[in-house]
C-alpha cells in the first residue's frame, strides 16, 4: 500500500517543496523525506501523539531527525489559512485525511478547502487525496483542478495539466535510499518484480478503467460529474449515516421465539 506515496514522481515531473496534511505513523512520510529530489517538507499534524510513537519503530524513528522536515502540531486547515503566502512555498500537497464519514472530516474534503489550497499553495503543481476515493468525494477533484486519476486505492489530481510518466517513475524508484538500505536493490528479484508491477500501473492510465489502476479525468467526470460536491455547510457524509443502519447497532437484538 506505500505504492500510494511512492507514485509522486510518477505524476510530478520534479517535486522539491511538499506539504502533508496528516502524519499517521510517519510512513509516507518517510517516503517523501527520502525521495531523491525533495529539498523541503512540512508537515501539519494535529495529534501529538504520533510524536511519542514514531521513535518507537526503527524504520520511522530517523523522519524526526531529518532535516528536511519540519512537523506543526495544528489542525491543517486553520494552518494554512494562518500561514503567510509567502512562506507557502509548496510544489505538492500530499492529504492524509481520517475517513470521510468522520467527525470534522469535511474540514480537508470541502469544496472550501480545496479552493483554499488551489490558490494559497501557489506554485504548487499538484494535489493528492489519498483516502477519500469514493465517487462522492471525486467531483470536487476534476471540478478545481485539470488533470485529475484516480484508483482502488487513492484519488489524486493535478493543478497543471501533466502526464503519468512511467519511465520517470521507474529512474526516480532506482533513485531512492532510506537510512536503512537501497528501497529497490537491483540484486534483488523481488524488488525488481515490484518495479515491473508499478510501471504497469501507471501504464493503466492509458487502458480501460480496471479495479487496480488509474482512471482518468475524462472518465472520472462521465462517472460522478452529477454528484454533489461537499461543502462547509452540508459536510458531505457526516451527518448522513443511514438511520436504519445505527439503529440496527444501537438496539439490542430480541432473542429469537420457539
Amino acid at each position: 500500500m506505500i505504492l500510494r506515496a511512492l507514485v509522486l514522481s510518477a505524476i510530478h515531473p520534479a517535486p522539491k517543496h511538499i506539504l502533508m496534511i496528516g502524519l499517521s505513523s510517519g510512513s509516507w512520510g518517510q517516503v517523501f523525506a527520502n525521495h531523491p529530489q525533495v529539498e523541503s517538507f512540512d508537515v501539519v499534524e494535529i495529534n501529538p501523539g504520533y510524536l511519542q510513537l514514531i521513535p518507537e519503530y526503527p524504520v520511522v524513528r530517523s523522519l524526526l531527525q531529518n532535516p528536511k522536515v519540519h512537523i506543526f502540531v495544528d489542525d491543517g486547515r486553520r494552518w494554512l489559512d494562518r500561514s503567510p503566502r509567502c512562506t507557502l512555498r509548496c510544489d505538492y500537497l500530499q492529504q492524509l485525511p481520517i475517513s470521510f464519514w468522520r467527525d470534522h472530516s469535511s474540514g480537508l474534503l470541502s469544496v472550501e478547502f480545496f479552493k483554499m489550497a488551489r490558490t494559497t499553495l501557489i506554485p504548487a503543481e499538484s494535489i493528492t487525496s489519498t483516502r477519500p476515493s469514493r465517487p462522492k468525494h471525486l467531483p470536487r477533484l476534476s471540478k478545481f483542478f485539470p488533470m485529475a486519476c484516480a484508483s482502488s486505492i487513492s484519488s489524486r489530481s493535478a493543478i497543471r495539466p501533466s502526464r503519468v510518466a512511467a519511465t520517470r517513475w521507474l529512474d526516480t524508484l532506482r533513485e531512492y535510499r532510506s537510512t536503512i538500505a537501497t528501497l529497490f536493490d537491483p540484486a534483488d528479484a523481488m524488488a525488481q518484480q515490484t518495479l515491473g508491477y508499478y510501471v504497469r500501473f501507471a501504464n493503466s492510465i492509458n487502458l480501460a478503467p480496471v479495479q487496480v489502476g488509474l482512471e482518468g479525468s475524462d472518465s472520472l467526470r462521465k462517472k460522478y460529474g452529477r454528484e454533489r460536491l461537499i461543502t462547509d455547510d452540508n459536510m458531505g457524509r457526516e451527518w448522513e449515516l443511514e438511520v436504519s443502519h445505527l439503529l440496527a447497532l444501537m438496539l439490542p437484538r430480541r432473542p429469537k421465539q420457539g
